[in-house]
């Protein structure tokens, strides 16, 4: 199954684009640049690293395609409270749900079919 070129979250579509070496430098911040993805929210859009497997490619695009949703559908997070930063509080809660939430969608077709109908 192949990359999709994008992904709507919310109201906003975000093109989605495996790098190559060279485009990941030129794209990336430096000290972003061992991260498997990013998402850019001002162009919309998802970069994936360009050395990922087909497997760490799908988790890694879920994981990202996450942090669409929180900027998209909710405008961030209000994570102060919790003594976290923004981002490190956002990461918590995308860690804890990428692997649960891909694992149902790649094991339920009939669930998401329903769920999307």
């Amino acid at each position: 199954m192949p990359l999709p070129a994008t992904v709507k979250a919310g109201y906003i579509t975000y093109t989605v684009k495996q790098c190559t070496p060279d485009e990941w430098k030129n794209a990336v911040d430096k000290h972003l640049r061992d991260a498997y993805g990013v998402t850019q929210h001002l162009p919309a859009r998802i970069l994936l690293h360009p050395d990922l497997t087909d497997d760490v490619a799908r988790l890694t695009l879920w994981h990202e395609v996450l942090h669409a949703a929180i900027e998209t559908m909710t405008g961030g997070d209000d994570s102060q409270w919790q003594g976290l930063t923004e981002g490190e509080a956002e990461e918590a809660v995308i860690r804890r749900l990428e692997h649960p939430t891909l694992s149902i969608l790649r094991e339920n077709p009939a669930l998401v079919a329903y769920l999307t109908g």
